[in-house]
């Protein structure tokens, strides 16, 4: 029966060659990839430039089955995602406001709803002074939002998924600020 001191030192020879495996590994299909890189480079550059060529939308299929190109495909768009995400009849909610009982009360919302002032908080009084003292862009918290394509070849505005993509600096200071 082995003991414990040889179990150990068993485990730490099997940890010390699975880590030279997956070293020896990593360190061939690097190899691999620079010499068929180096040599190959066009090769590279045309898979590159048929991707890009690829995922180009050039036409969309409007609500009356007409192919559209150019920026006649943003009014397609904007009218397709302007339809699905706006109500096309308001409601008035007042019947199920009145059911809702209210959790702040008068002076807890007067107190919410007056001026900040700088002397009052740590956290948010460094934020302020750092807005004033920073210039950030006006176009800080604009997002892209980009279309990806559910199918290969999407002919219709149904088969594409808007992403919104933000900025970085707005992001970081979003996550930020709530963690205070």
């Amino acid at each position: 029966m082995a003991t414990l001191a040889e179990f150990q030192h068993l485990e730490e020879t099997l940890n010390n060659m699975e880590a030279q495996d997956d070293a020896y590994w990593r360190q061939r299909a690097k190899h691999h990839w620079l010499k068929n890189a180096n040599a190959s480079a066009k090769f590279y550059h045309r898979y590159a430039s048929h991707r890009r060529k690829k995922n180009i939308l050039s036409k969309l299929m409007n609500d009356d089955g007409e192919w559209v190109e150019g920026s006649a495909m943003q009014n397609v768009v904007l009218d397709y995602f302007g339809k699905i995400f706006c109500s096309s009849s308001l409601v008035n909610g007042e019947p199920f406001f009145q059911k809702v009982a209210p959790w702040v009360t008068q002076a807890q919302n007067e107190m919410l709803l007056r001026p900040f002032e700088i002397a009052e908080g740590g956290f948010f009084r460094f934020y302020i002074e750092l807005f004033e003292y920073v210039l950030f862009a006006p176009d800080l918290n604009n997002m892209d939002v980009v279309l990806i394509p559910k199918k290969t070849t999407p002919e219709l505005v149904t088969y594409l998924r808007p992403i919104a993509l933000s900025n970085v600096v707005y992001r970081v200071m979003a996550k930020m600020i709530p963690t205070e």
